[in-house]
């Protein structure tokens, strides 16, 4: 059941992605990484409260939704970090996805007395607050939620070299023509 709510999800999540760029741009993209994790962190603060197994269930699916549509539309942004290396970036953020993994099932373990349901909702609430963090996101060439994207054609500047067009960090060129 999950492995197929994984395709069809994280598919949601970039579809609805590309369509709200195609609407907004960038920016589009930003809102449904946003509304994808608020959405996961909602509902993972509501399954750790369940008292029923059926309810609970029910909330653990709907919480399985987002978390598959937030990967979605994570990997909708990955072609804007760094375009000549776009199975780089996404072996580097898949990877980043299994090391989260790893660090939340650590609130597990050194829990001590903290009840299970507890350290759920401390992860729920540490999702939302990345949720809004969202608009924080600064992107090379990307517009943000509050900041505009750098034409580097336009200013003549361009990635690894300064204002005057030097290589940045090394010395200027003084070879003899």
């Amino acid at each position: 059941l999950f492995g197929l709510m994984n395709i069809f999800a994280r598919a949601c999540g970039g579809l609805l992605s590309d369509k709200l760029n195609g609407r907004y741009g960038f920016q589009g993209r930003l809102c449904v990484q946003f509304g994808c994790l608020l959405y996961e962190g909602i509902t993972l603060f509501i399954f750790s409260r369940m008292q029923s197994i059926e309810t609970a269930i029910l909330m653990l699916i709907l919480f399985s939704l987002g978390v598959q549509a937030s990967e979605g539309s994570t990997f909708s942004v990955v072609p804007y970090v760094k375009p000549t290396a776009i199975g780089s970036v996404a072996g580097v953020v898949g990877a980043g996805g299994n090391v989260g993994a790893v660090c939340w099932s650590s609130i597990f373990l050194f829990r001590g007395s903290m009840p299970p349901a507890d350290c759920l909702m401390i992860v729920s609430l540490i999702v939302m607050i990345s949720a809004f963090a969202t608009p924080l996101v600064v992107i090379k060439d990307q517009p943000g939620r509050f900041s505009r994207a750098v034409d580097h054609e336009r200013t003549g500047v361009e990635e690894g070299r300064g204002e005057d067009g030097e290589q940045a960090g090394l010395e200027p060129d003084v070879t003899q023509h």
